[in-house]
């Protein structure tokens, strides 16, 4: 269903009202509906978060690795999915990452995991987890609500990587 113009004619004083016209606003609006529904669903063009990290954070603090980035929603969403990418692997180990939410109400920070993205050294430059499983009961997030990234293990001598978290807006 598309926008249909309605002409000038079709509604000039003194005219007889048709059904027609009735017909065309109502489907115009009809359309105007669907694609707000659209939108709110973040079915149009959502733009995922993006957490990049530069250099070699094996060599951060335990106090920086629980603390690498932050950022807020200024909507309603659910999480659908998180990626980790790898830019330049190390020579050992593997890197595993973990998202935590925090509501303004307190300084508890939840997981959205029940099993992390991790990415071992094997996998090479440009490697990509595939093992993360996000928990249901935690993949809301409400506006305000901060989102934080953690690194919970890293490879030996690595060098960059990057995040990207999915959702759609509720």
């Amino acid at each position: 269903m598309a926008f249909t113009s309605i002409p000038a004619s079709a509604i000039e004083v003194g005219r007889a009202i048709k059904k027609s016209l009735f017909t065309t606003i109502k489907n115009n609006f009809d359309d105007h509906e669907t694609r707000l529904n659209l939108v709110e669903a973040g079915v149009e063009g959502v733009q995922p978060i993006i957490f990049t990290v530069k250099g070699n954070y094996d060599l951060m603090t335990t106090a920086e690795k629980a603390n690498v980035a932050k950022t807020s929603v200024s909507s309603d969403i659910t999480i659908t999915d998180v990626v980790l990418y790898i830019d330049e692997a190390g020579d050992a180990g593997t890197t595993e990452i973990d998202i935590l939410t925090n509501t303004l109400s307190g300084p508890t920070y939840t997981t959205i995991f029940t099993t992390k993205p991790t990415v071992g050294f094997a996998t090479g430059d440009d490697g990509t987890s595939v093992d993360q499983v996000l928990d249901g009961s935690n993949v809301n997030v409400d506006a305000g609500d901060i989102i934080k990234l953690a690194i919970t293990g890293s490879q030996n001598l690595p060098n960059s990587f990057m995040v990207r978290i999915d959702y759609v807006f509720r």
